[in-house]
């Protein structure tokens, strides 16, 4: 029974890449494909005002974020989805410096929910691009809610005989619910001291560490095994309940 790994995007992405973006002929890749024409219809009819709100950024990342949207983004060049994302979360999994067996094991395992691709894994090649799975994009409307059908027949392929450690954001958690599809879906939240939901950057870095400990777990670890060792970054597990095919973990803050 493989562990898989569900992650969020990051905002910050890296730039350049080599090679050029082709989508597969698939019906994942026919929804990658709408969304980016889609994209590009908005970038090159919007105002200044339209896209600074849109993408939430201004100066260079604005210019950025245009130029790669007006481009269609296929022909655009690539790099692997767990180089191109650069935020917090992804710094604190670094990938790279794990040993080659859980590289490769994170290469098909960990994956990614977008507002662009939809669902990736962490060595698929994607382009450089900008937009939120909360946005609301042309004619498609709110892309949580558009990509959640599209999302459906592809998690249930690859989730049903599997354990699924879900760390999505509540946004990308609209697109997709890997506890309608997995046999087992370990649910991970991350608390405060106070048990409100724990935000910012150190929420952010134990989600990675966390991420980090679960690919680097030997071969058919039990995953709430793993989270339940877990401390880093000044969180660590609090406890843990099971309904159903769902355990839900809580990671806690520890006090300073």
């Amino acid at each position: 029974m493989t562990m898989y790994v569900v992650l969020p995007p990051s905002e910050g992405k890296r730039p350049g890449g080599a090679g050029a973006w082709q989508p597969s002929a698939d019906e994942l890749g026919k929804a990658q494909r709408r969304v980016a024409r889609e994209l590009r219809t908005f970038v090159r009819s919007a105002t200044d005002a339209e896209r600074t709100k849109f993408f939430g950024v201004s100066g260079d990342h604005l210019v950025r974020a245009v130029a790669s949207a007006r481009s269609g983004l296929v022909d655009t060049p690539t790099l692997p989805a767990r180089e191109r994302y650069s935020g917090v979360v992804w710094e604190h999994l670094d990938l790279a410096t794990l040993p080659a067996a859980a590289q490769r094991r994170a290469a098909n395992n960990v994956l990614v929910v977008s507002g662009l691709l939809g669902l990736v894994r962490a060595d698929e090649p994607i382009p450089d691009y900008r937009l939120k799975m909360g946005a609301r994009l042309g004619r498609l409307g709110p892309l949580a809610t558009w990509w959640r059908p599209r999302l459906a027949g592809v998690a249930r392929l690859w989730f049903a005989h599997h354990t699924v450690v879900d760390l999505l954001t509540h946004e990308h958690g609209a697109a997709l619910d890997p506890a309608a599809f997995a046999r087992h879906t370990v649910r991970v939240r991350f608390v405060s001291i106070t048990g409100s939901q724990a935000a910012g950057h150190n929420a952010k870095a134990a989600k990675g560490l966390l991420a980090r400990s679960l690919v680097a777990a030997p071969a058919k670890s039990d995953a709430v095994d793993v989270c339940a060792a877990f401390m880093g970054g000044g969180f660590a597990f609090a406890d843990a309940s099971t309904e159903g095919t769902v355990t839900t973990v809580r990671i806690a803050a520890r006090a300073s």
